[in-house]
């Protein structure tokens, strides 16, 4: 019996116009840089900046304060583990970094979170 009710309930709410033609909207983005060409924010409430050649439009990311950090070794267990924007920084510039993957909001361009990829 919940069972026929349950699947009268879903077919009537798959014939209503809003339910069944509704769009789906895009929450957050991303995008794998290469390291090079890749200026990373001097603060938390700063820009990401990429350019694909010296002759190239630059993209750029808006970093806020509610921006998260992560950095990922494939070596160590536990996947990426959250750190700070200088911890980042420190692994950028040491030549640590293999890739850097931006995930932002499509609509503001605001970052919500940066996932440095490290070296073996």
């Amino acid at each position: 019996m919940f069972r026929t009710l349950l699947i009268t309930v879903v077919a009537a709410l798959l014939t209503l116009p809003g339910v069944s033609n509704a769009a789906l909207e895009m929450l957050e983005d991303a995008a794998e840089l290469p390291i090079k060409g890749v200026q990373l924010p001097g603060s938390t409430a700063g820009q990401l900046v990429f350019r694909n050649c010296s002759g190239c439009a630059p993209a750029i990311w808006r970093v806020v304060q509610g921006t998260r950090y992560e950095s990922f070794m494939p070596a160590e267990p536990g996947g990426a583990r959250e750190v700070t924007l200088g911890e980042l920084r420190q692994a950028f510039a040491s030549g640590q970094a293999d890739s850097l993957v931006v995930f932002y909001k499509p609509d503001t361009n605001e970052v919500t979170r940066l996932l440095l990829s490290r070296k073996h």
